[in-house]
């Protein structure tokens, strides 16, 4: 193919990546309580009114990155959420083209082509299109810093090099706390690759850096969650379980861990299910870090040991591993690459290269994410005009539903996540967050203190959930059930403690 052939070949694809993503929009907001805060934090900074929520408190769990990206999208007047969800489609699509452009540069245009279909086909990255969440904007930031600053390049930074660098990593930091791990794999980099000026190319990086992220985390400090805070504490989200042992840090790092690698896997196979597209892409990403660790080049290897550190100390869900899903292709590529060239004779080599494509086309993966997209688009399809929809909480909002009309302006309404309830009950409601503690009598005298007249409890939100049935079960006599079903239920909560 001449030149002109491969730019039309590439705007085609280009183009067949919008169309797909765009067929994916929609003016409905599929609320999380995550997103409410990204958006309503957009909507105030659009309106000069600083980074705080809808009620006017200020947001410091979330770095304000994704609300000042997403303050662009509250700065156009639309009756619902087109604008915010075309702005996240158009994220997905940069960071698309920017993960293509990272793995033709370190592996060529046909490895890279195939990252872009396994990408589009993603069931992850198909659902996060369709939300308001950080990670699509973290991981434009990743990649566009990978793609400027590669292996090639911290060998020899020059001082504006470094500075730009350090602001790229901070860029990380402010969409996604997780950022710091930006930052520390490069400076782990340059201490181990750099061959001139390596103190004073790691202290403009850190100095460019920290001038960011302080402030940001001076101004969390007074709040009483945080990513920081949360890691002391014996269990997350639970103030007052007391400050974690070694052995309950021990207990965490395995869980953490073995979810991690459960995520890698499912954000690599489309399936929870081992199977044999599993076993073959582990193995060919284990032989691929062996692979860059002998040859010297750690950058790649470095992001992926301190984003992992921070997911084994944080906690993982499958969409925290998007950012990264290049950065894992990458290795499994040079994984195969070295087990190909591995075998002297040449029909082995080109036998394991049938064995590993026939292991690609054959995979589940690329069935099941057009099994998804299709399911998302049907998804949208049944919320078409609703401004906001709960997707996977529809017997919580049947019960909120039939019993909102009940609700009068005097009323206090305790439930898991107020933040989202807002959107579904009348405005002169008020809502409170139940408490989460380890202690049933410490929680139900919170909920009489604060003259809570209601209960909304979303079975489904089990972290909370799991603290509040037992405040439920021994006060029983002190709350009347008003309505229930399998995923919910409501109670009245006496005038009196009992």
């Amino acid at each position: 193919m001449n030149l002109t052939q491969k730019r039309i070949a590439g705007g085609i694809l280009a183009g067949g990546v919008v169309l797909f993503y765009l067929g994916l929009n929609s003016g409905t907001w599929l609320i999380s309580p995550d997103s409410t805060d990204y958006v309503e934090g957009a909507r105030s900074l659009a309106a000069l009114r600083g980074h705080v929520d809808g009620a006017g408190v200020p947001l410091t769990f979330f770095p304000p990155g994704t609300s000042m990206l997403y303050a662009v999208a509250a700065l156009l007047p639309a009756a619902d959420y087109v604008y915010f969800n075309l702005l996240t489609k158009l994220l997905v699509v940069t960071f698309v083209g920017l993960s293509f452009a990272v793995v033709r540069r370190s592996a060529g245009t046909a490895p890279a082509l195939l990252v872009v279909l396994f990408l589009v086909l993603s069931q992850t990255l198909t659902s996060e299109s369709t939300q308001i969440l950080s990670d699509p904007a973290f991981g434009v930031a990743l990649m566009l810093t990978v793609f400027l600053f590669p292996e090639n390049r911290i060998h020899n930074l020059s001082p504006r090099a470094a500075l730009g660098l350090g602001l790229m990593a901070a860029a990380c930091y402010a969409f996604r706390t997780v950022g710091m791990s930006v930052f520390l794999a490069y400076v782990a980099a340059i201490a181990l690759r750099a061959q001139h000026r390596r103190v004073s190319t790691i202290g403009l990086v850190s100095l460019v850096f920290m001038a960011v992220v302080v402030p940001l985390a001076l101004r969390a400090a007074p709040g009483e969650h945080s990513y920081f805070r949360m890691m002391f504490w014996r269990e997350q989200w639970v103030s007052d379980s007391g400050i974690a042992d070694l052995s309950d840090w021990w207990t965490h790092a395995s869980v953490n861990l073995r979810q991690t690698l459960f995520d890698i896997h499912f954000v690599l196979t489309n399936d929870w299910d081992v199977g044999l597209s599993g076993v073959a892409t582990g193995g060919l990403m284990v032989l691929g870090v062996v692979t860059a660790i002998l040859n010297g080049r750690v950058l790649y290897v470095s992001l992926l040991f301190f984003y992992v550190l921070a997911l084994v100390v944080m906690g993982s869900v499958p969409r925290y591993i998007l950012p990264v899903i290049a950065l894992l292709a990458m290795v499994a590529i040079d994984g195969g690459r070295w087990a190909m060239n591995w075998p002297q004779a040449r029909w082995a080599s080109r036998g394991l290269l049938l064995g590993l494509l026939a292991v690609v086309c054959v995979s589940p993966y690329w069935w099941n994410g057009y099994l998804h997209a299709r399911a998302l688009r049907a998804e949208l399809n049944r919320f078409q005009g609703a401004a906001v929809a709960y997707p996977g909480h529809g017997e919580f909002l049947d019960l909120v539903r039939r019993h909102s009309h009940e609700l009068t302006p005097a009323d206090v309404v305790a439930t898991m996540h107020p933040n989202v309830l807002r959107y579904f009950l009348p405005d002169d409601v008020t809502l409170w967050v139940m408490p989460s503690t380890v202690d049933p009598e410490k929680a139900y005298r919170a909920i009489i203190d604060r003259s809570v007249t209601y209960l909304y409890c979303d079975k489904t939100v089990t972290t909370i959930w799991s603290r509040i049935a037992p405040m439920i079960e021994r006060h029983a006599s002190g709350l009347t059930l008003v309505a229930e079903n399998a995923s919910a239920v409501i109670y009245r909560v006496a005038a009196e403690p009992d």
